[in-house]
């Protein structure tokens, strides 16, 4: 049984695959390659059963070679022993007739023994056939084994070669992105900077609008208020001092002031200012001045039918929109007399 297996085993020369897949348009067959564990452990049972076969069909050939030495020798020895028994038959004038069917039945065992060592030599004949056939097999699944070996490596090269293309290709990619990173943490940060400094720039404005708005505002409600007379009376001409002063509220410069007789405003604003001035001197003049520039005109006079010795007022009210470091004054361009204290008054007032 196991020589019948053998034999059609040998005359396999494929296998039928199935499950067929599909790679890039081309239909491959699955599993087209055995594992090499599975392979190398296929080819060294397939040679142990050949060396089995061929250690088999040596003992068979000794055994055929000692068994036809045998049939030889037996036969020799019948052949010798009919020769004797022939002798002693002439000896003892045995019949022609049993002689030749003795002959006959020696005649067909050594046909026989023929018969029998032909199909001996047949059958070594069958098995050294078979064994040439085991050699070409082992010879082809060797060229095969090779085959498949330098595919594998061509495989495995041209494997090697696709994943160092795509891990320097990933390299690149990755140098890459790493550069646009780069470039972007930078665009980024000079971004980032840009607008923090004109989120600075715009605090700053901010707060210098916050400050000139808050220093408006304190300027607007912070109030700035004076009422002052002359101290003695004067004819000649020029500023009139008022530096009686009965009440301020926001002024620092007082001693300037009391000295000069001219108004410096500290505090930008809608001021109100007003002059009473009270004279016996008939067109007696009083002009009010802002920065050099006369604002008001006012004059005093009388009939000089009417007695000599008169007293006249004359008021000026003046509402002017002053800035800081605005310088105001009271002149009198001629020598008039001006009564003090309580009948001359400059009244300056910050109204906004």
């Amino acid at each position: 049984m196991l020589i019948i297996y053998f034999l059609f085993f040998l005359t396999v020369h494929g296998f039928l695959l199935n499950n067929q897949q599909s790679n890039g348009g081309q239909t491959l067959p699955a599993n087209q390659y055995m594992p090499l564990s599975t392979f190398f452990e296929e080819e060294k049972r397939l040679q142990q059963t050949m060396e089995n076969l061929h250690h088999d069909t040596t003992t068979l050939r000794h055994d055929m070679d000692s068994s036809f030495a045998l049939l030889t020798s037996q036969l020799q020895q019948k052949l010798d022993l009919l020769d004797t028994k022939l002798a002693n038959i002439d000896k003892k004038n045995e019949t022609k007739q049993d002689l030749e069917e003795k002959y006959k039945t020696l005649e067909q065992n050594y046909n026989n023994t023929n018969s029998l060592s032909v199909q001996e030599r047949a059958r070594s004949q069958d098995f050294l056939a078979l064994y040439n056939l085991t050699t070409s097999s082992l010879n082809e699944l060797t060229m095969h084994t090779k085959q498949l070996e330098n595919e594998h490596n061509t495989s495995v090269r041209m494997m090697d070669h696709r994943i160092d293309y795509l891990m320097n290709e990933t390299r690149v990619i990755q140098n890459s992105m790493d550069i646009q990173f780069s470039n972007i943490q930078k665009n980024q940060s000079d971004s980032i900077n840009e607008i923090s400094m004109r989120l600075q720039e715009t605090d700053k404005r901010d707060n210098l609008k916050f400050s000139n708005l808050q220093k408006q505002m304190n300027d607007s409600t912070e109030l700035v208020f004076m009422t002052a007379h002359t101290t003695s009376g004067t004819s000649s001409p020029g500023i009139l001092k008022f530096d009686n002063v009965k009440f301020s509220v926001g002024m620092s410069n007082l001693s300037s002031y009391k000295s000069t007789g001219k108004y410096i405003c500290e505090k930008a604003g809608l001021y109100l200012i007003s002059a009473s001035i009270r004279t016996n001197t008939n067109n007696g003049y009083f002009d009010m001045y802002l920065n050099g520039n006369k604002i008001s005109s006012t004059v005093i006079s009388y009939n000089h039918n009417n007695p000599t010795y008169m007293y006249f007022t004359g008021t000026v009210v003046q509402a002017i929109q002053l800035r800081a470091n605005d310088s105001m004054w009271v002149y009198s361009p001629n020598s008039a007399m001006v009564q003090s204290g309580l009948w001359s008054t400059l009244t300056i007032l910050k109204v906004k």
